[in-house]
């Protein structure tokens, strides 16, 4: 089998792994949607099948550093954030609102490789010039 075939095996085999788990969310990931909502955020977080979707990209990117554009209670944040062991994660948040409840979720979720940087995204995404990112998520208004 050549490479390009065991790569098509593989990403059919995590698809197929995908579609089994797109219902299964953790705790934590729960925790962070309800208090998110109790302290007044929109719902609009990503689901939990797109939340399966990108832990599987980044494992099969073998990310080791993610950049997330729009933060918001840090639901996504999460996700990322534990889908790779090792994994390094920056997340601009332009509201101190959203920035708050986000660290108290990933507190709350023993979450502690994430950097959640206040600030708006053209205004900060020029401080991080020197830094490599091997996936970056848009989610921002």
């Amino acid at each position: 089998m050549s490479s390009l075939e065991a790569g098509i095996v593989s990403i059919i085999k995590l698809a197929g792994a995908a579609q089994n788990d797109v219902s299964k969310t953790t705790p934590a990931l729960e925790a962070a949607l309800t208090n998110s909502t109790a302290k007044g955020l929109q719902a609009i977080s990503i689901n939990p099948s797109q939340g399966t979707q990108l832990s599987i990209l980044c494992q099969m990117l073998q990310a080791k550093h993610v950049l997330e554009i729009g933060t918001l209670g840090g639901y996504s944040t999460i996700w990322f954030a534990t889908s790779v062991p090792g994994i390094k994660f920056a997340s601009i948040e332009y509201n101190p609102k959203h920035r708050d409840v986000a660290l108290e979720n990933l507190k709350n979720a023993g979450v502690d490789n994430v950097e959640v940087i206040l600030g708006p995204g053209l205004d900060v995404l020029p401080t991080l010039a020197d830094r490599t990112f091997d996936f970056v998520f848009i989610d921002a208004n």
